[in-house]
C-alpha cells in the first residue's frame, strides 16, 4: 500500500495503514479545489496550487451489489461503495491555477442519488494527493 505517495508499506497492516492515513489527513492541503454544479449540469472546477499537477475527475457510484455465482463466496451478495465509473484527466496546473468547465457523462443506467463527482490534484512525480473535493450528484440535471 502506498499512502499520499510517500508511505509505503504492506497493504494487509491494518494498523498502519489507519494511521498513515490519518497523519496525512491531518495535513493541511496544498492545493484548493473548488466544484460548483452549472444550470446545464456540467461542474465548474477551480484549483490554486503553487506546484503544478493534474486535475483528475473521479464519478462514483455507491450502494452496488453482486450476486456471486460461484467461487468462495458463491450464493452471497456483494455490496460496493464508490465504485468508479467513470476516471479522468480533466486538465493540469499551470501558473498557480486552473478552471474549466466540464462536461459529466453519466449514463442512462447509473443512480443519479447515488453518485459523487471528486476533484483531486495529483503530483506527478510521485502521485501525491495535493488536494481534494467532492460533490454529491443527485441534485443535478440528468446528462446523457
Amino acid at each position: 500500500m502506498v499512502i499520499d505517495g510517500e508511505t509505503e508499506f504492506v497493504g494487509s497492516l491494518a494498523g498502519r495503514a489507519r494511521e498513515v492515513i490519518a497523519q496525512s489527513a491531518a495535513q493541511p492541503p496544498d492545493a484548493s479545489v473548488s466544484i460548483s454544479p452549472q444550470s446545464n449540469g456540467d461542474l465548474l472546477v477551480q484549483v490554486g496550487s503553487a506546484q503544478p499537477a493534474a486535475v483528475m475527475l473521479a464519478i462514483t457510484e455507491d450502494n452496488l451489489a453482486t450476486k456471486v455465482g460461484g467461487g468462495e463466496n458463491d450464493g452471497r451478495t456483494l455490496h460496493h461503495t464508490a465504485v468508479v465509473r467513470d476516471f479522468r484527466r480533466i486538465g493540469q496546473v499551470r501558473n498557480g491555477k486552473f478552471s474549466s468547465t466540464v462536461q459529466l457523462e453519466l449514463l442512462k443506467d447509473w443512480k443519479l442519488q447515488d453518485l459523487r463527482a471528486i476533484v483531486f490534484v495529483q503530483t506527478a512525480d510521485n502521485g501525491r494527493i495535493l488536494g481534494a473535493s467532492s460533490l454529491k450528484l443527485g441534485s443535478l440535471p440528468r446528462g446523457t
